[in-house]
This record gives C-alpha cells, structure tokens and sequence, in this order.
C-alpha cells in the first residue's frame, strides 16, 4: 500500500516536500506511510487520518486506502477499550 502512495505521488510529479506542505503532515510521516511503517504514526485515529488526508491529496479514494490500511494492520482494527464496559468508563 505504501508503494501505490509513493507511485502515485511520483507520477503526479510531486515532491515529499510538496505534499507535506500542503497536507500539513510531516515528510518523516509521509515517507514512513509510502514505506508502510504505518506503526510508526502512533494510534489508530492518528494512522487513519493521516492517510485519509493524504490519499485525498494524491487524488485516490479515501474510504478504499483506509480500509486497505485496516485490512493489511489489524492492529488498527482492535478498539483499546474493547475489555471496558460503559459503566467503566463514566
């Protein structure tokens, strides 16, 4: 999945730099995201977003790259507060 953001990237003859600027993401981020080190973008919330903005931005579909990164790294699928029960949390 890394490997279509930085293809896509490229043929759009953008830059990391471009992309960042516009995106308001940092390189470091998007160059982990085109490496697929989608774990180093911290959590799940975090993960998604990041790679929503920029798939809009390299002009793909959002829903389609998201839940590509759900399908590949299900630990962004797992909800950290799945043992909790509402009552707990109050």
């Amino acid at each position: 999945m890394g490997l279509l953001l930085q293809l896509t990237r490229e043929n759009l003859g953008r830059s990391i730099a471009d992309a960042a600027s516009a995106t308001k993401i940092s390189s470091r981020f998007l160059l982990d995201m085109e490496k697929g080190e989608f774990r180093k973008l911290g959590e799940r919330p975090y993960v998604i977003g990041f790679v929503k903005t920029y798939a809009k931005y390299l002009g793909l579909c959002e829903k389609n790259i998201s839940e590509m990164v759900r399908n590949n790294h299900p630990e962004y699928e797992a909800s950290k507060f799945q043992n909790y029960k509402p009552s707990q949390i109050k």
